[in-house]
């Protein structure tokens, strides 16, 4: 084991040895720095470690692990996985109850299924209908799934709306949270200023200021039933909140969220909530809830994420959310095939190709590059960019990114070939001639599900 000085001691020994007989300020360690030293160091190395304490717990996703782990799984297993935990009698006897009440609670919900067998016995199975890596990582997994059922898929807010029930299961962000409320607060205070408000008055409306909750009322009506049904539950609540939905709503990239409210010093906790949003939507929502909308949602969300350094998010997922025993994880699933899943390979192209348009319509043609499939052969550079929309800026002065600009049916997908596809996404002009496109091809032929944009631009014009 090796420990290193504080930095400011180490800056400050530099000082020394640099300033000769001159004396040099020094510098100072940084607030709320917790002091450390050599003594503190063979303090450690001297003692005895202090034991380790067992904070084993059994949820949802812990039974679904295990009965997914292996054929053959059942309730037995999980039992005997709790009685080799290193919980004490009493709290193993806790354990066993409340993996009994959750038990019953997938069964309920159609999760977990129990097939009669000729000999007399019964079966335990994940229900087949499920997707290979579906999970219940959130204490309120399970409420997700009652919830989403709930809603209606032939609503044209369907996709926000599940949307919603997947941000109000996930823990709040505060910090943004917070700066979502400044936000609505001053814009209340100039709107009521505007309409010569007094300041009494000012006052009283502005303490019932919070950050935005759609979906409010159905998701607190929704958990009470839910928490009625499972008592267990009531130790919970849900969080109604929008961020990814925000995002969503507008066509915000994760810089643009950024720059909007000012969250340069919390983007690791915006990148890891997406992360959380996302990996819900893909994971802990059923299969049968995704419709084309929610695989268009999934699909932003995945550009947001991936347009940022993930080592971000690595970095704050080994600080806040170790890895998980690898005896609870599932089995592996079979890899992911992208030319087997046309909704998810429009999704993904569509995305890819808004994030494109919205970086051209900005003229921040850096940007743009970042979303175009590398081609050493064929490169797009930001002079390319420059020179190839020059025409139609001369012409129509600027690009449309209205949400008239985003609908589906400027974007074409065709297949050409075995795993090949071209691909072209209307530019939209303020007259409306919408004469241009970006013209590309999708090659699926050496990667199933490749980690770069997945069009290679051929070219831009009528």
């Amino acid at each position: 084991m090796v420990c290193q000085a504080p930095e400011h001691v180490i800056e400050n020994r530099r000082i020394e040895q640099k300033g000769g007989a001159k004396k040099l300020a020094k510098k100072r360690p940084p607030r709320d720095f917790v002091p450390w030293s050599r003594e503190t160091f063979e303090q450690l190395v001297a003692r005895p470690p202090e034991a380790l304490r067992s904070q084993f717990e059994v949820s949802h996703g812990v039974i679904l692990g295990v009965l997914q782990r292996a054929a053959g799984a059942d309730y037995g297993a999980v039992i005997r996985l709790v009685n080799r935990s290193h919980e004490s009698a009493a709290s193993k006897a806790r354990q066993r109850r409340r993996a009994a009440a959750l038990f019953r609670s997938l069964v309920t919900a159609g999760v977990v299924e129990l097939v009669r067998e000729r000999g007399g016995g019964r079966e335990v199975r994940v229900a087949p209908g499920l997707q290979t890596d579906f999970a219940l990582h959130d204490t309120l997994s399970l409420y997700l799934v009652e919830a989403v059922a709930a809603l209606d898929p032939e609503s044209e807010s369907y996709a926000l709306e599940v949307l919603s029930v997947i941000e109000a299961v996930q823990e709040n962000p505060r910090p943004i949270l917070d700066l979502q409320t400044r936000r609505a607060v001053d814009e209340l205070i100039a709107r009521l200023k505007a309409e010569g408000v007094e300041y009494e008055e000012r006052m009283r409306r502005l303490e019932e200021v919070t950050y935005p909750k759609p979906e409010e009322e159905f998701l607190y009506q929704t958990f009470r039933e839910f928490a009625s049904r499972y008592p267990w539950a009531r130790a919970d609540d849900v969080r109604p909140k929008s961020i990814a939905r925000d995002m969503v709503e507008r066509y915000l990239g994760f810089r643009d969220y950024v720059a909007e409210f000012s969250l340069a010093r919390s983007e690791g906790l915006l990148l890891r909530y997406l992360s959380q949003v996302h990996n819900a939507l893909v994971k802990s929502l059923p299969a049968a809830a995704k419709t084309d909308a929610v695989y268009e949602v999934i699909a932003f969300l995945r550009a947001a994420i991936a347009g940022v350094d993930t080592s971000l998010l690595e970095a704050w997922e080994s600080l806040v959310a170790p890895a998980p025993s690898a005896a609870l994880e599932p089995a592996a699933a079979p890899r992911f095939d992208l030319a087997l899943q046309p909704r998810l390979l429009t999704a993904r192209v569509r995305s890819e190709l808004l994030s494109l348009v919205r970086a051209l319509a900005a003229r921040d043609y850096e940007e743009a590059a970042r979303w175009v499939h590398p081609d050493p052969a064929d490169p797009w550079d930001a002079a390319r960019f420059d020179s190839a929309l020059a025409p139609f800026f001369a012409e129509h002065g600027a690009i449309a990114f209205t949400p008239e600009a985003r609908r589906a049916h400027h974007t074409s997908l065709r297949g050409t070939g075995p795993r090949r596809f071209d691909v072209a996404q209307v530019l939209c002009d303020a007259s409306g001639d919408n004469l241009w496109a970006l013209h590309g091809e999708v090659d699926l032929r050496q990667e199933r599900d490749p980690e770069l944009p997945l069009v290679r631009l051929v070219r831009i014009g009528t």
